[in-house]
């Protein structure tokens, strides 16, 4: 296993990345919006010491070992939307343009 995906839900109301790579002991943090991931990458490097002390591996953790990116600012598209435009009265008028689209009788281009 060289890679663990991780999809991190915020506030629910957005969805961010972690990505561990094991083989480099890297982890990343990928956020549209900015975020700086703390909240997620610092459980994750605790949850992999927590496993090295559990799985009786020689030595300890060595967590400084481990390098943390918050790969946000890297190239990583970014969203402008940060609040919706809409709200739960509008969702049975999304529901049919959803199906219509579905169906190729609609498109966002033709507003």
């Amino acid at each position: 296993m060289n890679k663990v995906i991780i999809p991190c839900n915020i506030g629910n109301q957005h969805w961010a990345c972690l990505v561990a790579h094991m083989d480099t002991r890297r982890i990343e943090y990928y956020d549209s919006i900015g975020g700086c991931g703390n909240e997620f990458t610092v459980p994750f490097l605790r949850y992999l010491m927590d496993e090295w002390e559990v799985s009786n591996q020689e030595g300890e953790f060595e967590s400084d070992s481990w390098i943390v990116s918050n790969m946000t600012r890297a190239g990583v598209p970014h969203q402008t939307n940060r609040e919706l435009q809409f709200n739960q009265s509008d969702v049975s008028t999304m529901r049919k343009l959803i199906i219509l689209t579905i169906l190729g009788r609609w498109s966002i281009d033709d507003e």
